[in-house]
C-alpha cells in the first residue's frame, strides 16, 4: 500500500483517500500511509484553538507540527500533532522558530495561525516566511484595519453596515467630553490590544452600568491603552451571540463559510464560548451574507470570522467585531458539522483537492470544557461533544498521549 501511494501524485492520492474516508471514516483512515510528498501543516499556537485545528487536520490524517507557546499545557497531551515548544513568545523569537522549522522541511509547509497575538508578527515577516511556508493573509493594510477596532468601525459606518451605537475615544479628556451621550449599560475596550494588555489586563473588555463604573474601567484600561471604543450593550441572552467563520483563498474567493451561535459563555456575557451550536437557517443566511459583503469589500484572503449580536425583538444581526488571519475556537464546531475549515485551508494552500463534506448525521453542539455541562439545560447537554477528549476518542479510538520535540536552531 505504501509503495502504491508514493507512486501517485499528491492530488490523485488525496482523491482516493477521500473516497476511502467517506466509505469508512474511522477504520480505514488510520490504515492509510501518508505520502512523503504531502506538505506538513505548521500550526502557530497550541492552546484550545490550536488543538482544535490539529484535530480537524487529523480527520484527513494530515501531518502537522504545532509551534506552541512556551510552558506545557493540557493541549500538549493529545496525539493530534507533533509539539515544538517555542523559544519565547514574542515577534523575533516566533519568526526565528518558524524559519528553523521551515528549513527542516523538504518542501514548503502550510502555515495556519491560531493565536491572534501572532497575526501582526507573521504579517510583517510574510516575505521572509514565504520562502518556507504557503501563507494566506490579507494585505497588510487589511490586517492592520481588522486589528484596529477604530479603523474597522469607520469602514463599517462608511459602508452602512449594522453596528451598535459607538464612540471612539482618544483619551480621558475625550471620554469626559462625551459623558452625557453614552447609553448604559455599555462596553468599553481598547481600540488596539497591545501585547502588554493581552498579557496583563484582567479581561479583554468591560461591561459598565453607569458613569462611575465607566471611569473606573477606563482608568484600568489606560494603564496599557489610552484609546478606547465604547459601544452600547445589546440586550439579550448569550444565545443571541452569533458568528460566521470562513476561509478565502489568495484570490479572495470564499472556499468555506460556517455560521453558528453561542449558548453559554464563560465569563457570562463577555467571555469565550463554552457551548455553541450551528445557527438557525434564518440567522445563518444573514450573518453569512454580511461576512461575504465585508470580505468582498476589502478583498479578504485567509482565515477569519465576524462576531454578531442579534437584537432581541428583530433578530437583526449587529457586527461586533471581525477577526483576521487566524482560526476561531469554534472552527472545531464547524468541522464536527461537516465544514472542516482548517482542512479546506490546508488543501488550498497545499494545492490539493478540496475535501468533500462527510455525510450529515444531524447538528452537533460543542462544549469547550466538560465542567461547562454542569447546570446546562438538558436540551443543551444532548449530543454535546467535549473538546478535551470525546472528539479524539470518537475519531481515532486512541487515548491521548504526549508527543513533543525540541526545536534546535543553527
Amino acid at each position: 500500500m505504501a509503495d502504491l501511494v508514493h507512486k501517485e501524485s499528491d492530488a490523485a492520492w488525496f482523491v482516493r483517500k477521500m473516497a476511502v474516508i467517506r466509505s469508512n471514516p474511522v477504520k480505514e483512515i488510520l490504515a492509510f500511509t501518508v505520502p512523503k510528498t504531502v506538505p506538513t501543516a505548521v500550526i502557530v499556537g497550541l492552546e484550545a484553538n490550536g488543538l482544535a485545528v490539529a484535530r480537524s487536520l487529523a480527520q484527513l490524517h494530515v501531518p502537522s507540527i504545532a509551534l506552541a507557546q512556551p510552558g506545557s499545557n493540557t493541549a500538549w497531551d493529545f496525539d493530534a500533532c507533533t509539539v515544538v515548544p517555542g523559544s519565547d513568545w514574542c515577534a523575533d523569537a516566533l519568526i526565528d522558530d518558524l524559519i528553523a522549522i521551515g528549513k527542516s522541511m523538504q518542501k514548503k509547509a502550510t502555515l495556519l495561525i491560531t493565536d491572534e497575538q501572532t497575526v501582526p508578527w507573521v504579517s510583517e515577516a510574510r516575505e521572509e516566511l514565504g520562502q518556507y511556508f504557503e501563507i494566506a493573509l490579507p494585505h497588510r493594510r487589511i490586517v492592520d484595519m481588522f486589528l484596529s477596532k477604530t479603523r474597522f468601525l469607520k469602514l463599517a459606518i462608511r459602508e452602512g453596515w449594522p453596528i451598535p451605537e459607538t464612540w471612539m475615544i482618544s483619551g480621558k479628556d475625550d471620554l469626559l467630553a462625551h459623558y452625557a451621550e453614552y447609553l448604559y449599560p455599555c462596553i468599553i475596550k481598547p481600540q488596539v490590544k497591545s501585547d502588554a494588555f493581552r498579557r496583563e489586563a484582567p479581561q479583554q473588555s468591560f461591561k459598565v452600568a453607569n458613569q462611575r463604573e465607566l471611569l473606573h474601567a477606563y482608568d484600568l484600561i489606560a494603564q496599557w491603552e489610552k484609546e478606547v471604543v465604547i459601544q452600547e450593550w445589546i440586550e439579550g441572552t448569550e444565545e443571541k451571540i452569533g458568528f460566521c467563520l470562513g476561509y478565502s483563498d489568495r484570490e479572495s474567493v470564499p472556499r468555506a463559510m460556517f455560521a453558528g451561535r453561542k449558548l453559554i459563555q464563560r465569563p457570562v456575557g463577555l467571555g469565550g464560548s463554552a457551548i455553541s451550536e450551528p445557527a438557525a437557517p434564518e440567522w445563518a443566511e444573514q450573518m453569512t451574507r454580511l461576512t461575504r459583503e465585508i470580505w468582498a469589500k476589502v478583498g479578504y484572503s485567509g482565515l477569519g470570522s465576524v462576531e454578531f449580536r442579534l437584537r432581541m425583538n428583530s433578530n437583526k444581526p449587529l457586527i461586533m467585531q471581525p477577526t483576521v488571519g487566524f482560526t476561531d475556537i469554534q472552527s472545531e464546531l464547524a468541522a464536527l458539522n461537516g465544514i472542516n475549515i482548517p482542512a479546506i485551508a490546508y488543501c488550498d494552500l497545499a494545492g490539493l483537492p478540496t475535501p468533500d463534506a462527510p455525510p450529515s448525521h444531524g447538528a452537533v453542539r460543542l462544549m469547550s470544557r466538560p465542567s461547562q455541562q454542569q447546570g446546562a439545560p438538558n436540551t443543551i447537554r444532548e449530543r454535546v461533544l467535549s473538546v478535551r477528549n470525546s472528539f479524539v476518542e470518537k475519531l481515532t479510538g486512541n487515548r491521548p498521549k504526549r508527543k513533543a520535540v525540541t526545536l534546535t536552531t543553527h
